[in-house]
Parts: structure tokens; sequence; C-alpha cells
């Protein structure tokens, strides 16, 4: 009974994170430079200190990876038992992104304007 439990908990955080990358990068990609401007700014708590046509660009090359991403944690949170293996990815991302939001918070804060508290949350 615990696993079934466990393995619903396990779908929800797949399906979240399926709909949140593929929702995101679906719109970094094909969004206008003012929306994900204002998107980023709305979800990362982001204040731009960069070129905007540098930013839009790193944003839809990222938007690819999130993409990318959001369709693995879906294939991931359909057949958890089969793909099981590809946890261990989203782990791992899970892991190498809090080592950079800690590490490189300075470089964040003065190139986004991102604050410690917005950095934690997001």
């Amino acid at each position: 009974m615990k696993s079934q439990a466990s393995l619903k908990v396990f779908k929800f955080i797949a399906w979240f994170a399926a709909v949140y990358h593929l929702a995101l990068g679906l719109a970094a990609t094909f969004g206008s430079t003012e929306f994900v401007t204002s998107l980023a700014e709305k979800v990362y708590g982001i204040t731009l200190n960069i070129d905007p046509d540098l930013f839009i660009s790193l944003a839809r090359f990222i938007g690819s990876y999130m993409i990318a991403f959001g369709l693995m944690m879906l294939v991931l949170a359909l057949k958890p038992y089969e793909y099981r293996k590809l946890a261990w990815v989203g782990a791992i991302l899970f892991i190498v992104r809090i080592f950079d939001r800690v590490v490189f918070f300075t470089v964040l804060q003065k190139t986004l304007g991102i604050t410690m508290s917005s950095n934690l949350t997001t």
C-alpha cells in the first residue's frame, strides 16, 4: 500500500515537471520577446541587466532543453516502471541546478537581478 502511495506522489511530481518544462520551453522558444521577458520576470523574478537581444537568444536556446526535459519527464510519468532509470536524470539535474544557484548566485544577481528568496523558490 505504501508503494502505491509513493508511486502516486512520484507520478504527480513527474507530471508537474513535464507540464512545467514543456510550457516554459515552448513559451521561450516560440513567444515574442516581450512575452518571454515578462514571463521570466514573473516566474523567476528576473530583472534584465543584460542586452534584451542576448537574453531572448539564450532563452530560446534554453527553451529547447526545457522541451526535451519535459518530454523525458512525460515519458517517465506515463511509464514509470519501464523508464525508471530516467528518474536519475531528473534527480541529477535538480542537484546541479541547486549547485549552480548557490555557487553562482552573485553572477545571477548581477546579470539577472535575482534575489536570494526568488533564487531559492524557483
